[in-house]
């Protein structure tokens, strides 16, 4: 793990220990959750371009999410912890550089915390609330990057 993804995950941590979805301004609404609200901005004026790892690792998050069947908490966790995995590699593996990475990282620092409360969710109701969340994200992410 590069000292990047280190700091970042450290920050994601630290904002969902300081009350998760609230801290990012996300509040307990998933429509909240734009791009300027992830702080993330296109380049000058075009969508930012990703790597294939990277780009192959956002299909498998819109897949998986889309796909997402949410009967239990247990599925709740699987799922949360199949798409942390899923960043986590795509972090650990991505060429991407400069402002491009900056805007990954901004992203990951504010996606993460959102994984965490589905993989950790304490009932259905919350679980289904956080996927409805991650969602929106992704959804956000994908109008700033090809």
């Amino acid at each position: 793990m590069n000292a990047r993804t280190a700091l970042a995950l450290t920050l994601a941590s630290a904002s969902l220990m300081l009350g998760g979805c609230e801290t990012l301004g996300l509040g307990d609404s998933a429509s909240a959750a734009t791009a300027g609200d992830l702080g993330l901005s296109l380049n000058n004026g075009e969508k930012w371009q990703l790597d294939d790892i990277s780009r192959n690792a956002m299909a498998t998050l819109n897949e998986l999410v889309d796909g997402a069947k949410l009967d239990s908490l247990e599925s709740a966790a699987a799922l949360g912890d199949k798409l942390k995995a899923t960043v986590a590699d795509m972090m650990n593996t991505t060429t991407l550089a400069g402002a491009a990475r900056e805007q990954l990282d901004t992203f990951v620092g504010k996606f993460t915390p959102t994984l965490d409360s589905l993989a950790g969710a304490a009932n259905l109701e919350a679980a289904q609330g956080a996927l409805a969340q991650i969602k929106t994200m992704l959804a956000s992410f994908n109008s700033v990057f090809q």
